[in-house]
């Protein structure tokens, strides 16, 4: 065990510092009590929103997800999440998205029809090209661990050197249409996976960082300590029950 990992454990069992607010949305088909471990265990202020309505003061939302793109954008709608997600990008606040979390963040998917995404990131999912030969080592879907090279530097990327390693499960890819929103790829086979993306305070990762060792774990810290402007502070304050604003 290293010394990091004894401090990520430490923290979640003896500090009584608490850090941001932070908001894991619920789907009902996702990872979410694994990633609420992972950022309680970094001293982060963890709630699970199982509605948009149940959204109110966060600093910090983190959308995970797991299965098919048009089952998550429904749900988004069912529960409300989906002007919450919109108005909250507005405002700056940043926004997560993981695995099938990130994908819905793009214009648009392709799984089991046509359905419209989030719109906060341009772009579309579609899915990994199949090997025209059956013994060829690219399986689909893609799953396990694998070097995500960083494209480009950011905030969220901070520490992680030029590469490291994800642990991945998808059968889609995300292909934004500005490259400058792609941060950091992974090579399958002779296909480019867009491992990383973002825009503004949105941003996401194909890979799920819960799983991902201590470089997931370095992704989970750096998205709780991205900086919070005074307005956003303001917006959350503003927000909680019984305080109003001045």
């Amino acid at each position: 065990m290293t010394s990091q990992q004894k401090n990520h454990r430490g923290q979640a069992q003896t500090s009584t510092r608490r850090g941001p607010r932070v908001t894991v949305i619920d789907l009902g088909i996702s990872n979410t009590h694994s990633v609420a471990n992972a950022l309680r265990s970094l001293g982060a202020d963890v709630s699970i929103a199982m509605h948009g309505k149940e959204i109110t003061r966060s600093q910090r939302l983190i959308l995970p997800g797991v299965g098919a793109f048009r089952e998550g954008i429904e749900r988004l709608h069912e529960r409300g999440f989906a002007t919450v997600l919109r108005r909250h990008q507005q405002d700056g606040t940043p926004l997560l998205g993981i695995c099938l979390g990130m994908q819905l963040l793009f214009t648009d998917g392709s799984e089991f029809g046509p359905a419209e995404g989030l719109g906060l990131i341009a772009g579309h999912v579609r899915a990994i090209p199949r090997p025209a030969l059956r013994r060829s080592p690219v399986k689909i879907p893609h799953v396990g661990w694998d070097v995500v090279a960083l494209d480009r530097r950011h905030p969220l990327l901070s520490g992680l050197g030029e590469s490291f390693y994800g642990y991945f499960l998808h059968s889609f890819r995300a292909l934004p249409t500005n490259p400058d929103d792609c941060w950091a790829t992974c090579t399958y086979g002779p296909h480019s996976i867009c491992a990383v993306a973002g825009n503004g305070s949105v941003m996401g990762t194909q890979f799920h960082p819960e799983k991902s060792g201590p470089a997931g774990l370095q992704i989970l810290q750096n998205f709780i300590d991205i900086p919070v402007s005074r307005e956003e502070a303001k917006h959350a304050r503003d927000q909680r029950p019984g305080v109003r604003a001045s």
